[in-house]
């Protein structure tokens, strides 16, 4: 009977392992036939590839050659995630990164009794790199957002919850697998092969599924004449905003005098409030620095050392506060606008997201608050963020 539960279970993870490099060679299909291809289309084709043949390698029982392939499945997500933040291009600077798939290819070949014999502390040192890039890749992700929340009004969040799941089910996947070897290498137990094979075959599904539409969210970085101090986030370079002296030499390093700052804040103030250049839902840095005619770095020290937020939460306090006005107007009007109006009305660009900033900034949703006593005084008033 027990020969008979293993052979069961062997054979429902043959199955899957193949269902699982089909649908994969599936999507890759899918992607060489897509008309407009990105830079990133490649990288995740190439990925997927990667991942049909990692799946292929358990099939057929190649576990030392399959060491070797996680390498690259790491490398070239790394280059997917990186792809999809921002404008590099792959250069020659990049072909460090194929050392350890390369090390491990030659010691797999031409030492091959030494692989066997030092396999675990290799493990140990795939484990190690490894983690270094999902680090790096987690870097990318959260760079990204702050560059985007420093110059743009629109979160694109849905973009960044997408790398972000895809990264996390990337590493879980990863830890299942090392779970599998330190249970192999210390007490000769095997864990059931179905628990693999089942997360290759969701993680290929949602990355191909996802992957197959989703689209760069790069943004073009602007740098204005002289200034040519930077820095490297997202890959791409972009001005160092960060903070890290007191606000007379931050100001004089921008060209700016506390004087001038205070100055620049109360024309930025003044603006918001008579022109509600907030109310364009694609509003950026830029754009508004235009408007008032000065450089993008000198409203983000503006923003940051005057006012305490980024681009990103200023302009969305000031749609916030638009919404907390229609909707209290709207109760005393006989014709009650809908939620969705107000919200593109106050420069939102979708209900979600109206919801979400909305309820993150009051605590409550807005049809919550329109329910709600609108003549509370103790009611969320964000006018003193101003």
């Amino acid at each position: 009977m027990q020969y008979a539960n293993e052979v069961y279970s062997f054979s429902i993870e043959m199955v899957i392992l193949l269902l699982t490099a089909y649908q994969s060679l599936f999507y890759v299909l899918i992607l060489l036939i897509k008309k407009e291809k990105h830079i990133s289309d490649i990288y995740l084709t190439i990925w997927l590839v990667l991942l049909s043949g990692y799946v292929l390698l358990l099939f057929f029982k190649l576990y030392d050659a399959d060491t070797c392939f996680s390498f690259l499945i790491y490398i070239f997500l790394y280059f997917y995630i990186k792809s999809i933040t921002q404008t590099n291009r792959f250069g020659l600077e990049n072909a460090i990164h194929f050392l350890p798939f390369i090390v491990s290819v030659v010691i797999l070949t031409c030492f091959n009794e030494f692989f066997v014999q030092y396999r675990s502390y290799i493990m140990f040192s795939m484990f190690a790199i490894s983690c270094f890039y999902f680090y790096l890749m987690q870097r990318i992700i959260l760079n990204h957002k702050k560059f985007s929340n420093m110059n743009y009004s629109t979160s694109d969040q849905a973009d960044l919850a997408w790398i972000q799941s895809l990264l996390s089910c990337t590493v879980a996947t990863y830890f299942v697998v090392i779970a599998g070897y330190i249970l192999h290498f210390s007490v000769g137990a095997r864990m059931r092969p179905e628990i693999l094979s089942i997360l290759l075959f969701f993680l290929i599904n949602a990355v191909g599924l996802r992957g197959i539409k989703k689209k760069a969210t790069f943004v073009i970085q602007f740098l204005p004449d002289g200034q040519k101090e930077e820095t490297e986030t997202t890959g791409s370079k972009v001005i160092n905003e960060e903070c890290t002296q007191n606000k007379t030499d931050t100001y004089h390093n921008y060209g700016l005098k506390p004087a001038e700052a205070q100055l620049l804040a109360e024309k930025l103030k003044k603006y918001m409030d008579t022109q509600r250049p907030y109310i364009n839902p694609d509003l950026c840095l830029r754009d508004l620095a235009e408007q008032l005619n000065v450089y993008p770095h000198y409203v983000t020290q503006i923003l940051s050392t005057l006012f305490n937020q980024n681009f990103y939460d200023f302009v969305n306090t000031y749609r916030v506060n638009e919404a907390k006005r229609l909707l209290r107007n709207a109760d005393k009007s006989n014709k009650v606008p809908t939620i969705i109006t107000i919200a593109y009305n106050c420069g939102f660009n979708s209900k979600s997201s109206f919801n979400r900033i909305f309820k993150q900034k009051i605590g409550l949703t807005p049809s919550e608050y329109r329910e709600a006593d609108t003549g509370n005084p103790s009611a969320t008033d964000l006018s003193s963020d101003l």
